[in-house]
């Protein structure tokens, strides 16, 4: 009986140190990951004198879908960000974005440099940066993405990521439409996507009669100007916290 105790013992003592090691390589790759990218972002960043920064990338981009409010106007997605870049470089820069603790990490600029000029990746960099200064949760482990959707086909992930809203490095809107598609399942769709939101228990501002709970508000999507920014119906997306 002590032999098959200790043989337990062994194994789950085994099977701790590999779960362990998984995760420390798991996090030293993404540091490196991200130092790489890091170094690309700041060589963009170093090479736009102060006084010819181009202003933040517009977040204004398309009309709150009801007549008595038409001057509401959502913030931009991911796609609007990066309209114009050749599809292949696009997809390769968003399926390389990394979520840690809620807060987006230095993207990799490399597929932007191909194709742009360093003052148009410079206002994205900007678009995308912390509105305010953050302290990481160092027991939550960065995830890529696209990894966190990795049962999703291919084109129904780029297109989620692709429509993605980000106010500063938070998540503020997503889409459930095409994994509606596929899924059928709400509350399915919003487990896989919990764990690159930043949510800290507080509900975000939002029209009254709107469904919303832990976090996140239902059918509708992030609108403001950047600096002030309230939930306001959009079928077939989420508005979270940050917004």
């Amino acid at each position: 009986m002590k032999k098959v105790t200790n043989a337990i013992l062994g194994c789950s003592m085994t099977a701790l140190f590999i779960g362990v090691s998984h995760a420390e390589n798991q996090s030293r790759a993404f540091n490196q990951v991200t130092a790489y990218a890091r170094a690309n972002a700041q060589a963009v960043l170093a090479a736009i004198p102060a006084a010819d920064e181009p202003a933040v990338a517009s977040v204004a981009v398309s009309e709150k879908p009801n007549a008595s409010n038409k001057a509401a106007r959502r913030l931009a997605t991911l796609k609007n960000l990066l309209k114009g870049i050749p599809a292949q470089d696009r997809a390769e820069f968003l399926n390389g974005l990394i979520m840690e603790d809620g807060h987006l990490v230095t993207p990799d600029v490399a597929p932007l440099k191909r194709t742009m000029e360093d003052k148009q990746i410079f206002a994205i960099l900007q678009s995308l940066k912390p509105t305010e200064s953050v302290k990481l949760n160092a027991a939550k482990l960065p995830i890529r993405i696209a990894d966190a959707l990795k049962d999703v086909p291919e084109e129904v992930r780029d297109e989620f990521i692709e429509n993605l809203t980000f106010k500063g490095d938070a998540i503020v809107s997503y889409s459930v439409v095409g994994l509606r598609k596929l899924m059928n399942d709400d509350a399915a769709i919003d487990a896989m996507v919990r764990p690159l939101l930043q949510l800290n228990g507080t509900t975000p501002a939002h029209d009254s009669k709107m469904l919303c709970g832990d976090g996140v508000c239902f059918e509708a999507a992030c609108y403001g100007d950047y600096h002030h920014n309230s939930c306001h119906d959009w079928p077939g997306q989420r508005c979270v916290a940050p917004c």
